[in-house]
């Protein structure tokens, strides 16, 4: 995508949408795409800078983080950024700005922070791995957290406190 600098003399802003191609989507995410995404673009010119605001939305298909379910995820960015006529994207022949690789990089840093199949998921158990939202597992609970076999036995002396000094390490 390019924008034309010429719109943008005068203080004037330049707005557009975008819609990616789903194959870029989907390998910057490594994620299938749920419905096209959309980027909402902005710039503005002064002096001989120009201010570009990059807005992506969309939603892909994940596993939960919780229990690992198929489940939908929120995709989403705000791109700000201060662009020079000295740029490499910039053509002086032409007069545009390719926006492409700030495009690109908007949407890889859109992938979801989070994927939860619901607000309500248990996840799953530590101990057998069963998944807590489909009843309760049969585990006793305090045999899970207790043990050789807890991996994260090595740090309960954190948790009780520490070494003496106050310190983490001990």
């Amino acid at each position: 995508m390019h924008v034309d600098v010429s719109q943008l003399t005068g203080g004037r802003t330049w707005s557009g949408d975008y819609t990616p191609d789903t194959e870029v989507v989907e390998s910057l995410l490594d994620s299938t795409a749920v419905r096209p995404f959309n980027v909402a673009l902005s710039a503005t010119m002064v002096e001989d800078s120009i201010y570009l605001r990059v807005e992506v939305d969309g939603e892909v298909y994940a596993r939960c983080d919780l229990c690992g379910a198929a489940c939908k995820a929120h995709c989403g960015c705000v791109l700000d950024d201060e662009l020079s006529l000295a740029d490499e994207a910039y053509d002086a022949e032409s007069n545009e700005y390719d926006l492409t690789s700030i495009i690109e990089e908007a949407l890889a840093m859109s992938a979801p922070r989070e994927a939860r199949c619901s607000a309500e998921c248990k996840g799953l158990c530590p101990r057998c791995g069963a998944n807590l939202n489909h009843g309760h597992c049969g585990c006793a609970k305090e045999t899970i957290y207790i043990g050789e076999n807890n991996p994260f036995g090595a740090i309960k002396d954190l948790i009780t406190g520490g070494a003496e000094n106050g310190s983490t390490k001990v």
